[in-house]
């Protein structure tokens, strides 16, 4: 890919990976696009390839990858790709017999949520309690 796709896929590959995990093919053409080594295009990556993960229903995979994509974002400060991302661990650990994590995760994803501001882009608080495990 060349410096003008990093710029425009990077920001947004999570998202497009999330909306279009089913067709993995292009997901993974998008993935292909992004081969720059900074910390965002790796956590985006890492974002989607847990996507993809869940929609193959690879669940103790596509948790690690969300909750490894949840402190890259973290540590970049991005919290709504972060909250995102622990959402998914949580989704994820809520899918394998006998996890404790989801639960953990889920906390997690309540924290980082109450850092965020509200706004109209942002689901409201009783929205986003009924996405939580």
């Amino acid at each position: 890919g060349s410096a003008a796709s990093t710029w425009l896929v990077a920001p947004r590959l999570a998202a497009l990976a999330r909306a279009l995990a089913d067709d993995v093919d292009l997901v993974e053409r998008l993935m292909g696009e992004l081969d720059h080594p900074s910390p965002y295009a790796a956590a985006a990556r890492l974002s989607a390839q847990a996507a993809i993960d869940e929609a193959a229903g690879l669940w103790p995979q596509a948790a690690r990858r969300h909750s490894e994509a949840a402190e890259q974002f973290g540590r970049l400060d991005v919290p709504l790709e972060q909250w995102l991302s622990l959402q998914g661990s949580a989704r994820c650990w809520a899918q394998v017999p006998d996890s404790t994590r989801a639960q953990a995760s889920s906390s997690e994803a309540r924290r980082v949520r109450a850092t965020m501001t509200d706004g109209a882009l942002l689901a409201s608080s009783e929205a986003v309690g009924q996405l939580e495990v």
